[in-house]
Parts: structure tokens; sequence; C-alpha cells
């Protein structure tokens, strides 16, 4: 298949993450319509691209972060809308390149949270909250939900910014890593 006919996958990617980033930015939520609709606007592209196997890959590839983020949000450290969307870009960008954009979207979220922490100046705050909610799973001998410790607010970065930027290095990286 042409670069020009596969192209529509980062594309799809970067629109996917931008509209998601759009709405989580100013509702803090992503629209579960949004998702669902491009979830299966995903698996038509791979279809179209690739047949049964596209859509094949493009499941596995939204389990990858489904399985792998999921305990995060049952302990309420990360937000549904977030997984959901990392589960959307699994199936668009199928299993092979899922890991590499969750893994940069987490280190550019590491970066984005470094830097509000210094610019803040609450970086003994947060890490005095972690210490407690290690302290209180340790003394009660259970792992209890990260936000019952904190009211997220100004202290919670929005994800979907972080895979929004992954996307674009997606899509950049598109022109330079294909034949």
């Amino acid at each position: 298949m042409n670069n020009a006919v596969t192209f529509v996958c980062p594309v799809l990617a970067v629109l996917a993450s931008a509209g998601a980033s759009y709405t989580d930015l100013r509702t803090h939520r992503i629209a579960n319509r949004w998702l669902l609709s491009l979830f299966l606007a995903a698996l038509l592209a791979r279809f179209a691209l690739w047949g049964r196997a596209g859509v094949y890959q493009g499941l596995l590839g939204a389990a990858i972060p489904f399985l792998c983020l999921f305990p995060l949000f049952a302990l309420r450290m990360m937000g549904a809308g977030d997984v959901k969307l990392l589960c959307v870009l699994g199936a668009i960008a199928g299993k092979k390149d899922i890991p590499g954009l969750m893994a940069l979207s987490f280190l550019i979220g590491a970066v984005i949270s470094a830097f509000l922490l210094l610019t803040r100046r609450n970086g003994r705050e947060r890490f005095h909250v972690f210490i407690h909610y290690l302290y209180g799973c340790l003394k009660n001998r259970k792992i209890s939900p990260y936000s019952e410790n904190f009211s997220f607010g100004k202290e919670s970065v929005h994800l979907s910014v972080p895979v929004l930027i992954s996307a674009v290095i997606y899509l950049i990286s598109f022109f330079y890593t294909r034949d």
C-alpha cells in the first residue's frame, strides 16, 4: 500500500487527539460519542487499507492501552477518557505503534508535570500527598483510590495534551520512517 493511502492513520490520530484535547481542556471531559465515532472510523480505515487483518491489528492495538491502563483508572490515578483516547489511538495506530505512542505520551506528560511543579512551586506539597497515600496503603494493607487524597484541579495534567503532541510526532515521523 502506498504512503499516500496509509497516511490516513497518522492524520486520523492527530484529528482524534486534537478534538479530545480541545474538549478536555474546555470541559474536563472527553465525549464518549467522539471517541466511539473515532474508534469506528479507525476500524473502517484499517479495513479499507488492510482488510480483516487490519481490523484485527487495530483491535489488538486498542487492547494494549486498555490492559495496561485499566488498573490506573480503577485506582483513580487516570481518567476514563484518557484511557479510552489511548485505546482509540491504539485502534488507529495498531499494535506495532501504540506502545511507542503511549510511552511518548507519558514521557511528554512527565516533562509537562515537572515544568508545572517547578513553576507552581508545589513539588514538596505534591510529594507529601504521594507519601501520605503510600503510607495509607501500607498501614491499611490495601490499595485505595489515589484521588481520595486530593481533589483534581489545577494540580492535575490533562493527558490528552501529551497524547496530542505524541500524535503530531507520530504524523511527522511517518515521513521519516516509512518507505
